[in-house]
């Protein structure tokens, strides 16, 4: 999967961006575990790329507006907190929604960025890991529906709005196989990386055949 690496940032302090042929490429793993450890991040990836491109709104001191509709649980001013969310961080640079406005981080702050995340990913799980072929084409929504029910929908529900969603994006709803084709690829990010089912870290090593159902089904399309 390819993704490219826009972060969100201030309105002021505009650094040049990279140029317009650079694009990045998930690796397949950290090339050097020092920089996925806490001493890197407090050293260089906070102060060079977290600092400066996202604690205006994603720092634990700030709550309700002034968070500018971050996540209370997505802080980048805590090493615990962004190495948590090295899945999420990915997950929106890689489909452009960050940052909403401004200027882009330099080559170098970009490479800090992408080797700090790759690095830090628990068990340095790449994120070079890619849906496969399709296993089984007969594989339709209701067989998978029980685990979305029990994993996904407390919050990925078309019937829960606002508050109730614990967060989840509007329109990212697992119980309608055309948002999930939507977001297959992505999905299979957070799954893999750990970062959902969210408060279920084990999920993979515990919940082996529901895991390998959801990627069976998305390998094929998310049928419905």
């Amino acid at each position: 999967m390819r993704h490219l690496l826009p972060l969100l940032i201030l309105l002021w302090g505009c650094p040049e961006g990279p140029s317009e042929e650079l694009q990045f490429e998930g690796r397949a793993g950290c090339e050097d575990e020092a920089h996925g450890t806490e001493a890197y991040f407090d050293e260089t990836v906070a102060p060079e790329v977290f600092e400066p491109y996202c604690q205006y709104c994603h720092r634990s001191d700030r709550e309700g507006p002034d968070r500018h509709g971050a996540p209370d649980y997505l802080n980048f001013d805590d090493f615990d907190s962004a190495r948590s969310a090295t899945a999420l961080t990915w997950a929106r640079v890689a489909e452009a929604t960050m940052p909403p406005v401004g200027a882009l981080p330099s080559e170098a702050e970009y490479a800090t960025l992408l080797e700090f995340l790759e690095c830090a990913t628990p068990d340095n799980r790449s994120y070079a890991e890619e849906l496969g072929a399709c296993a089984d084409d007969s594989l339709t929504y209701a067989d998978v529906a029980p685990v979305f029910e029990a994993r996904c929908n407390a919050c990925h529900s078309s019937s829960l709005s606002g508050g109730d969603r614990n967060g989840a994006p509007d329109g990212a709803n697992w119980d309608e196989p055309a948002a999930i084709r939507g977001s297959a690829e992505l999905m299979w990010t957070y799954v893999f990386t750990s970062f959902m089912p969210l408060g279920q870290p084990d999920f993979l090593a515990d919940s082996p055949d529901d895991a390998l159902a959801i990627y069976d089904y998305l390998s094929c399309g998310a049928p419905d």
